[in-house]
């Protein structure tokens, strides 16, 4: 997945603005959210509890007259998409790429029950960030 990253690159603004990182579990609602920030469906979203995005997407988006690097990332423990540890090294080149600096993390919370699996996975974010 990162050699994909890496062939985008040159074309993607991560050198051009502080990032906004969407970080959560798979089916959150991180694509949904990103849509509604920057008013248009540019990100593929789903229907069901499970990841569309399986690479980090980003686009620019002008915030109180800022402009901001908006990154999507592929969301953890996904049943069908790419396994933990990659999904964990996209997310991990996309920050590497992000010359600015993140300004913030937004970590999705999908409005379900809150359960054990929930908190293994908010355990396993919060660990990876630091």
């Amino acid at each position: 997945m990162s050699s994909k990253l890496c062939d985008r690159i040159s074309t993607d603004p991560y050198s051009t603005a502080p990032t906004i990182l969407l970080i959560g579990k798979a089916g959150a609602g991180k694509s949904t959210l990103a849509n509604m920030l920057i008013g248009e469906e540019k990100f593929k979203t789903s229907e069901g509890l499970d990841t569309c995005t399986n690479i980090c997407q980003n686009t620019l988006i002008n915030l109180n007259s800022k402009e901001y690097n908006l990154v999507d990332t592929p969301g953890i423990f996904s049943t069908y998409g790419p396994n933990d540890d990659e999904v964990l090294g996209e997310i991990a080149q996309s920050i590497v790429r992000c010359n600015h600096g993140i300004i913030a993390f937004l970590f999705v919370i999908a409005w379900s029950k809150y359960d054990k699996m929930e908190q293994m996975i908010n355990d396993i974010i919060l660990n990876f960030l630091g």
